[in-house]
């Protein structure tokens, strides 16, 4: 693999027109981009546009992108559907800040698609949302507490913002975690009241009961997406749901991130469990800001206004915001979740990649020895570079973030991937198979395929593609030397040899129909005999 030297080269020829676009950007921009995660070194590429399962960026180069927009683009970039629905309601208006019927249509189609789903309120991320739901409910019951676990994501909000990561100096033992700020400028008042609890461990009943009488809700992401898809355990799960309910306490399901993507049903219908109040956003703006709030008759009744403003100041809680129910998402959305209902086998699809390439990464990791793992559920996956199981945010402490870095680092240079902190999803369904082909199945025996030499190495350092998946590196020759290719990475027995005979020529131009540039030189292998 290059250095990090040499990939930087590489993406200053590649990118020329993104790098100055992003020295262009910093100077109006703080960073140059609008969030920690778009910063990738050396630096950012901006993007042109977006079909399918690809991004092309300003510089014309074409890459699968495994970010799908942080999560809402379930069905990839500029769907037809979700295109045709937003310019036709584009040619009625954009924003109107008056009720209608588009937002009963989205509305209608997560209520029969929801468990416990009675009645729904828009708004325009999943942060607001959660903001929204923690005042609803404190109106509710009257209390001030709330709690959330370790490693839950739950927006950038301050009350929240809270133990997201496991700080091994900071975090307190795991009967009793202490609430740590995830950022710099909050202040330790607007966390007070934000109780913290182990995630997958009984010590979180323990710290529910001691806070029962405070606690106005309690938050749970019963899979922590942007934790690092940890999975939570199912007999979890249901006691937690058994607890707050004999409890008297709310739960709320924040669904942000799983809703339409595990499921139809979210991560409710998951886990088979009804939470009093949820939080929703991503998918269901089918690419657009979206946020929503939604529960039991019995909660959402304290944002169902009478009309008489006297009354309602005295008994409602405060919702509202200027896009909420904005025509665009709404159709949108709508476009999208209407498509999933009609066709549930993209589940079924999803499942079958995911299971696929986790299997694929994980087989190998063990095969190799390598302290690596990947967890995640349908079309999620996440690289964690420690070998521990992993069921909490404590269990990642130890992660090797250098080999995290690298790794992500070093994947800039393939042509194939976005990474987000490792936290990715597989791409549309019915193209997701361009990303399953970079992970290493076992070929029974040898294949035709293409080989080639990267000429920044020296000597010749070779790698292998074989039905389009990439095996590399293989072994390194000079001339007159016979290189032996292994075919399949796990078996060194599955090989072919490349007799060197005479000095390369020149490498050929930049095939754009293969991963690999200008500075390469394509040999095809056929029946064990060079071709051209």
């Amino acid at each position: 693999m290059e250095s990090k030297h040499e990939i930087e080269h590489v993406l200053a020829s590649q990118r020329e027109r993104s790098h100055e676009a992003y020295l262009r950007a910093k100077t109006v921009i703080p960073a140059g981009v609008m969030s920690r995660a778009r910063l990738f070194p050396p630096f950012p590429f901006f993007v042109r546009e977006g079909k399918g399962s690809k991004v092309i960026d300003i510089d014309g180069n074409e890459i699968i992108d495994c970010a799908m927009g942080y999560g809402p683009l379930i069905l990839g970039h500029a769907h037809p559907v979700v295109v045709d629905a937003i310019r036709e309601a584009a040619g009625r208006g954009c924003q109107f800040g008056i009720p209608h019927e588009e937002e009963y249509r989205l509305a209608h189609l997560m209520a029969k698609t929801i468990p416990g789903l009675e009645k729904v309120s828009f708004c325009n991320s999943g942060s607001e949302a959660v903001y929204q739901a923690i005042r609803i409910v404190r109106t509710v019951t009257g209390r001030k507490k709330i709690a959330k676990f370790e490693g839950g994501y739950h927006g950038g909000t301050n009350e929240v913002l809270a133990n997201f990561k496991f700080n091994k100096e900071k975090g307190g033992s795991i009967e009793s975690p202490n609430t740590v700020p995830g950022s710099l400028g909050i202040p330790p008042e607007a966390q007070a009241n934000t109780v913290i609890l182990p995630y997958n461990h009984d010590a979180a009943f323990d710290i529910i009961e001691k806070n029962r009488k405070d606690l106005a809700v309690v938050l749970v992401e019963v899979i922590q997406g942007m934790g690092g898809n940890i999975i939570g355990k199912q007999d979890f799960i249901h006691k937690l749901r058994d607890v707050t309910r004999s409890l008297g306490i709310p739960l709320l399901v924040d669904d942000i991130i799983m809703v339409y993507r595990l499921d139809l049903g979210g991560g409710q219908r998951y886990y088979g469990i009804e939470a009093d109040i949820a939080t929703y956003g991503k998918i269901i703006g089918g690419g657009l800001p979206a946020g929503a709030v939604a529960g039991k008759d019995s909660i959402m009744e304290v944002i169902a206004y009478t009309g008489d403003r006297a009354t309602d100041v005295k008994s409602k809680a405060f919702y509202g915001g200027t896009f909420n129910g904005n025509l665009l998402t709404m159709v949108a959305g709508a476009a999208t979740l209407q498509h999933l209902v009609d066709h549930p086998e993209i589940y079924d699809e999803m499942d079958r990649l995911g299971n696929k390439l986790r299997d694929g990464v994980n087989r190998f990791c063990e095969e190799k020895q390598l302290p690596v793992q990947v967890t995640g559920v349908r079309s999620m996956f996440c690289t964690h570079f420690t070998d521990k199981k992993i069921e909490s945010a404590r269990d990642l402490a130890d992660t090797n973030v250098k080999a995290a870095e690298d790794a992500s680092f070093a994947t800039i240079d393939n042509p194939s991937f976005i990474t987000v902190g490792q936290k990715l999803w597989i791409p549309v369904p019915q193209e997701a198979t361009q990303v399953i082909a970079y992970v290493p199945p076992v070929p029974s025996e040898a294949q035709e395929g293409h080989c080639w030499t990267n000429f920044l190495n020296s000597p010749y350092s070779w790698s292998c593609m074989v039905d389009n998946s990439i095996y590399e590196p293989c072994l390194t020759a000079t001339d007159g030397e016979t290189i032996v290719c292994n075919i399949n990475p796990l078996d060194e027995s599955e090989h072919f040899a490349l007799n060197l005979t005479e000095p390369l020529p020149e490498p050929e131009e930049a095939r754009p129909d293969l991963p690999i540039s200008a500075n390469t030189w394509l040999l095809e292998l056929k029946d064990g005999t060079i071709c051209g």
